[in-house]
């Protein structure tokens, strides 16, 4: 930290010359005057590095202390600009490249959209730029939530949607709806019917009649549940079962066998 102060208040490095320059530095400690980097070159010379600013104070405590105090450098913003003086050209466009940094620092430069899976970018930003937020936005006119309120609402097929600004850099954070499930009519004739092959284990049945019995193998798309539902004879009757149709709904377990493929790098990396 001390070293970016030295760096913006400049710096002087003064050769201290005289019979007893120790006493320079004892002059300075009484006065307060601070310095840093002392150096001894010789027994009549030291060498030490003062705030720019102070550079005519360390030379009146430099007679007062019987020594001649000789600037042989220096460094820093101050002498830097300084170098400067002559070369008007080189510092007006200085000036105007820190002025262009700042103003532009003031506008939307990058605009990224992360968490969307299927609907695309262009989709997502095409909206935002109808609803004036694009590359080129005044930031500071940007009102975040409102902006991501107003977008959501014109992209259903999102659930979440925030904007997130840090400089002259936007992040649109989404998160895609999750599409409801299909509701079939519960007066629809229907079976419960295998996914995928296996070997049922249980099967219970709330509605319909049951196909399978534990142990059978049944292959995809084979009947599990029928939706037509079998029901015994009653005691008022002639003996003659009946039969309905139903919705059929029920649970079946079974032990399914699928087959998961993976490549790793050989050992050392790829080749």
């Amino acid at each position: 930290m001390q070293k970016w102060v030295n760096f913006l208040r400049g710096s002087a490095r003064l050769e201290i010359s005289g019979p007893f320059p120790e006493r320079f530095l004892n002059v300075c400690s009484v006065e307060g005057l601070g310095f840093w980097k002392a150096e001894v070159r010789s027994p009549t010379v030291l060498r030490v590095t003062v705030a720019l600013w102070d550079l005519g104070r360390a030379r009146r405590l430099a007679q007062k202390a019987g020594c001649t105090a000789r600037r042989v450098g220096g460094g820093g913003l101050p002498v830097f600009l300084f170098s400067f003086r002559r070369r008007y050209a080189l510092l007006a466009g200085l000036a105007l490249s820190a002025l262009t940094a700042a103003f532009l620092s003031r506008f939307i430069l990058v605009v990224k959209v992360t968490g969307n899976v299927n609907l695309p970018d262009s989709v997502i930003l095409t909206e935002l730029e109808e609803l004036g937020f694009h590359f080129g936005t005044y930031r500071p006119s940007v009102d975040q939530r409102n902006l991501a309120n107003r977008a959501l609402e014109a992209l259903p097929e999102l659930s979440f949607l925030a904007v997130n600004i840090s400089g002259v850099y936007a992040e649109v954070v989404v998160r895609e709806a999750v599409a409801s499930p299909e509701v079939r009519d519960e007066d629809t004739p229907t079976d419960v019917v295998a996914a995928r092959d296996g070997v049922v284990v249980d099967v219970n049945a709330f509605s319909g009649s049951v196909s399978v019995e534990e142990g059978d193998a049944v292959l995809a798309g084979e009947t599990l549940v029928s939706h037509l539902s079998v029901y015994e004879p009653a005691e008022w009757s002639d003996g003659q079962t009946f039969t309905g149709i139903t919705h059929a709904r029920g649970e079946v377990w079974a032990l399914t066998e699928r087959t998961l493929t993976a490549q790793t790098p050989p050992p050392g990396g790829h080749r």
